[in-house]
This record gives C-alpha cells, sequence and structure tokens, in this order.
C-alpha cells in the first residue's frame, strides 16, 4: 500500500485577523461506516461529498486490498463494487493499512457478515490513549461469531448456520461507543432473526449509517435512540448517498473564527450542521459570543469579550470529544479561568504541554484541563494528533510572532486542503519539508 503520509512542518504568522467564507467538506467519521458497508453488496454503490483526505485514500486502499473496485469520479464522489461478496473466498485486508487508520475497524463488521471469516491486526488512529476494542468483539460474540485472540491480530469466524439475532448491551467506562454500535450493526442487518442493541451511539455517524442501510434494504428500528432493533435480511442492494457536512470541522471553523476572525467582518461557514453542534453554540453563548445562522450558513467575528466556562465532553447531544483542543485554546482568551472534563477520552490532552511552550496558563488534571487569560507568544511546537494539531494552528494564527509546528501533517488526516483555506481567509500560512 502506497499511503505514506510526509512529514511536514508549518508556518504560522500570527495576529492577522481572517475573514471571508469557508466550505465545510463531507464527514470524514461517517464515511468509513459507509464505505465498509459497501462490502455488504455486490451491486454498485454511491458516496458522493468524501472529504479529500489522507485517512480516506488509506480506507479507499484497503477496499481494494479486498477485492473492491473503486473509481473516483469527479472531485469528491466514489464508485465502489465489491467483488468478495458471495464468491466463497476470503479476502484478506492489507495488514499494513489497517493499522494507519482507527477507520478501518469497519471493515470487521462487514466482513463478518460478508464472507463469514475475518483476519486483520488491530486498528491504527491518532495516539491519545487507550482504545480498545473489546465491545466490539462481545458484539460479534453474541451474535454467534467465534473469536481467537492472538498478540498482534483477532481472527472472527462464524458457524456453518450463521450470525443469530440476539439482545446485545454495548455501554462501556465512557457510555455508547460510536465505533462498537456501527461495527456491530454492520453485522447484525445481515444477522438471521432479531437483534436488539442496547445502549447504541447516537451520534449523527451512527444515524447516517442507519439511513445508508435502509436504502440498501436492510430493516432498523429505533434509529437516532439508545435502542436499535434490527431485522436481519438476507441480501442487501446498493447505495446512492450524499455525505453530510463534517459537524467537527464546521465546529473547528467556529472556534478559529472566534479566536483569529476580524472582529468586525464575520467568517461565513457553511453548510454549518448547526442542529448536531447544539452544544457547542449553547457553550459559546454562555461564554459570551455572538453568532449568526443565515440558513445552513453561520457568521461569527473575532475579538469577542469571553467569559471562563466549564465544560464536560460527553458522547452526543452532548459536546463533542474531538472539540475539547480548539475549545481550549479558545479558553485562553476568556477572562478568569475555565476548565474542560473529557469523560470520554481522559487523556487526550497531550497538546497542553505544547499549548505551555506558546505561553498558555494551563494546568492538566486527571481526565482535564484547567486554562487561564493567557497572551500567547510563537515558539516552535509539535503536534500529537489530528485535533491537537488544529488547536495548536489556531494557537499560532493567535499567538505574537512566528510559530513553527512539526509534524504538520496531522491535519490532512481530518481537514481538507486546510492550510489552502487558512491563506484563503487571509492568513500567513507556510508548510514545509523538515531541515
Amino acid at each position: 500500500m502506497n499511503c505514506q503520509v510526509p512529514y511536514w512542518e508549518a508556518l504560522i504568522e500570527g495576529r492577522v485577523p481572517l475573514r471571508g467564507k469557508v466550505a465545510v467538506n463531507g464527514s470524514k467519521n461517517t464515511s468509513f461506516p459507509i464505505l465498509a458497508a459497501s462490502l455488504l453488496t455486490s451491486e454498485p454503490c454511491l458516496l458522493q461529498n468524501v472529504p479529500q483526505l489522507w485517512d480516506t485514500e488509506v480506507m479507499r486502499s484497503l477496499l481494494r486490498s479486498l477485492g473492491s473496485d473503486v473509481q473516483i469520479q469527479g472531485e469528491d464522489s466514489l464508485r465502489l463494487q465489491s467483488r468478495a461478496t458471495g464468491t466463497g473466498e476470503n479476502y484478506l485486508p492489507d495488514s499494513e493499512g489497517i493499522q494507519k487508520i482507527r477507520g478501518s475497524i469497519y471493515l470487521m463488521g462487514a466482513l463478518l457478515a460478508s464472507q463469514g471469516y475475518v483476519e486483520m491486526p488491530f486498528p491504527g488512529g491518532c495516539n491519545f490513549g487507550e482504545r480498545p476494542i473489546d465491545l466490539h468483539l462481545r458484539g460479534f460474540e453474541g451474535l454467534g461469531a467465534k473469536i481467537e485472540r492472538l498478540k498482534d491480530r483477532v481472527i472472527l469466524t462464524i458457524p456453518k448456520e450463521g450470525l443469530k439475532g440476539t439482545t446485545l448491551f454495548l455501554g462501556g467506562p465512557a457510555g455508547a461507543s460510536v465505533t462498537g454500535t456501527a461495527n456491530v450493526l454492520l453485522a447484525a442487518v445481515k444477522a438471521k432473526g432479531h437483534t436488539r442493541i442496547e445502549c447504541a451511539a447516537c451520534e449523527p455517524e451512527v444515524t447516517e449509517l442507519c439511513r445508508v442501510l435502509l436504502t440498501m434494504g436492510a430493516r432498523i428500528r429505533g434509529i437516532g435512540s439508545p435502542i436499535l432493533e434490527i431485522e436481519g435480511v438476507d441480501t442487501l442492494n446498493g447505495f446512492s448517498h450524499r455525505l453530510s457536512p463534517d459537524r467537527i470541522e464546521a465546529g473547528t471553523w467556529a472556534l478559529l473564527g472566534l479566536c483569529t476572525g476580524h472582529p468586525s467582518e464575520p467568517m461565513l461557514i457553511e453548510p454549518f450542521p448547526h442542529e448536531e453542534l447544539g452544544a457547542l453554540l449553547f457553550i459559546l453563548h454562555g461564554m459570551g459570543a455572538a453568532w449568526k445562522l443565515d440558513g445552513d450558513c453561520l457568521q461569527i467575528c473575532g475579538g469577542q469579550k469571553l467569559r471562563a466556562t466549564e465544560v464536560h465532553a460527553i458522547p452526543y447531544p452532548g459536546f463533542p470529544t474531538d472539540l475539547q483542543a480548539p475549545l481550549a485554546v479558545l479558553m485562553s482568551l476568556a477572562e478568569g479561568e475555565s476548565s474542560i472534563h473529557d469523560h470520554i477520552y481522559s487523556q487526550r490532552f497531550l497538546y497542553a504541554r505544547e499549548l505551555k511552550r506558546l505561553g498558555a496558563s494551563c494546568e492538566p488534571f486527571l481526565g482535564g484541563l484547567k486554562m487561564r487569560t493567557s497572551s500567547l507568544r510563537g515558539t516552535r511546537v509539535e503536534a500529537t494528533d489530528l485535533r491537537a494539531a488544529a488547536a495548536l494552528y489556531i494557537a499560532g494564527l493567535m499567538a505574537d510572532g512566528i510559530s513553527q509546528i512539526t509534524h504538520a501533517e496531522y491535519v490532512d488526516r481530518g481537514y481538507e486542503h486546510f492550510e489552502e483555506k487558512l491563506r484563503h481567509l487571509g492568513a500567513h500560512v507556510e508548510r514545509r519539508a523538515p531541515g
């Protein structure tokens, strides 16, 4: 697999007010389970508004390694047709690719349902603490799969009679699992009989997957609720679907606009999925931020006087964990002491060390971070994961002087043409090879 992401550094000139319009791309996190769902049918599938990211490129290569015909159509559409479904062959995904992205985990449920056999290493992704797959395996085992756990991989097989519906509880220490719910759902739609998933994740990524599966002929009730009822079917059809806007990208631009936007000329963010970002907008309102919605366009300005706040990252419809790092940067502008607690990934605060280098007054504690009013100064910092990278870009744009971000390539995993969009808004940002 030739999906190597190069190592880059970014140079950012701070204190340049940003203005203009920025477009939000399709949802990265929603694309992965839907791409995996194409393995459940031998009919052609069309997925539109797919973001051009390093992670989605890896997923395309993984599907090709499984025998799928994957064609790029236009700028943002993929035509997919699985050649593995119903052949009786056991297609094995590329091990190197599996370990590069967390989204590869969805291949497990889809392959179990379509081939009856899965052999793959544990998935990769950004490093911000343990993200086990115990709930996934518990769900597959409940459906009748035999699981063999090896040191570096897992092997799943189904009995001759196939997967069988049952009642499953998929709650974990942090509540419902988005990836666990979607993964087990991909297998359950073809299991015999009735499956009931209790403590199902209600995130938009799961809801959108359910809608796609319905168009394929799946039978699912309770969509959007913590209890999903599935009646298994023997065969599924193809689908044509356009991905919804990426709520995390949209939220990142909103926070960036407040941190770096021009005080009198608004930043326009469109399409802005405000119904999925109610928790963020509520928090911003409580901090004293002014924003305006005009249809699906959010208008927001920088230079606003903000109040300190306390935020808890929890499962949907609560404040999303993927936005806590950019929100922490905004908290450095608020008067007083703010705090942010992450009840999903309690170790996701490695970026605090880098914010301190920029002059931020921040103090990590168990499962959270305290932020105080700070003036940032440009310096050299290191991005440790995708959302931390976005947060450091925002901090660099706020800081006096020049900031240098190593491992800037992390933003390519979740933000399409990120620096190009920043320059379009007026930012002075340059990417270069190290040295």
